[in-house]
């Protein structure tokens, strides 16, 4: 019994120490925020909406869409699109995601508050991993909301995405994004090419960006250390049973 034990506290310190190793490796929140344009960019919360961004996911292979303010509980909250992979977007241009809301900001609001909102809300489009809940990379539109449940987009977020997009010096050309591209090329991420089928001629035709074979240094190491770990602790686990032998 006590060499089961010693060999359990020495298992779960293992565990514990290759938990620790990897999430060293993760990114816990998205740095800073891009361009979210909101459309139409006034309305009822009862509107039907279409956000898009200002620059294409760089990180993360899925997005989500939620709101973010006084009340409202992010981790708890559901988000207006599901986990949409970026691969089933409809391509519009090489530098942007559009994204229809599957919900309106009304049921949003009230499933995520249980009231109607006022005031100053963020609605935030976070690029993110298919399994993890970190935001990778961010797009962020403030909402201005009144007493009668009519929003107005603030700023930027207010104009059309091909303004923002060239006050932004980025090139206004229809077609995908090089990172969906990539995605969509790589076996073991994309949800396969079909996805992109409605893309413009152009940007069909042109060569597909390649895809890494490389695996994320940090998970490499993880999986090395992990097997060095238990490998000792199988050879401690031997030594002991060889001793009260």
């Amino acid at each position: 019994m006590e060499l089961m034990s010693r060999a359990v506290r020495y298992l779960a310190a293992v565990a514990f120490s290759a938990a620790a190793f990897g999430c060293s490796g993760q990114v816990a929140h998205a740095e800073g925020s891009g361009i979210l344009v909101v459309d139409p960019p006034t309305g009822s919360l009862e509107s039907v909406l279409t956000v898009s961004t200002v620059g294409p996911c760089e990180r993360g292979v899925t997005l989500v869409v939620y709101g973010s303010g006084k009340g409202i509980d992010p981790a708890t909250a559901d988000n207006l699109v599901g986990n949409t992979s970026l691969g089933k977007l409809e391509p519009t241009y090489t530098h942007s995601h559009t994204v229809p809301l599957m919900s309106t900001l009304a049921n949003y609001f009230q499933s995520a508050m249980g009231k109607a909102p006022k005031g100053s809300y963020d609605l935030v489009l976070a690029c993110r991993d298919r399994t993890d809940f970190t935001d990778l990379q961010t797009f962020q539109a403030t909402l201005e909301i009144d007493k009668d449940g009519n929003y107005r987009a603030v700023g930027e977020s207010a104009q059309p995405i091909e303004q923002a997009l060239a006050d932004a010096g980025l090139d206004i050309t229809p077609g995908i994004p090089e990172q969906v591209r990539a995605l969509a090329a790589d076996p073991l991420l994309g949800d396969g090419t079909s996805d992109l089928d409605s893309a413009s001629a152009v940007a069909a035709t042109e060569p597909q960006a390649a895809s890494s074979d490389t695996m994320d240094p940090a998970r490499i190491a993880l999986i090395l250390a992990g097997v060095l770990l238990l490998i000792g602790a199988g050879w401690f686990w031997f030594r002991q049973g060889r001793k009260s032998a």
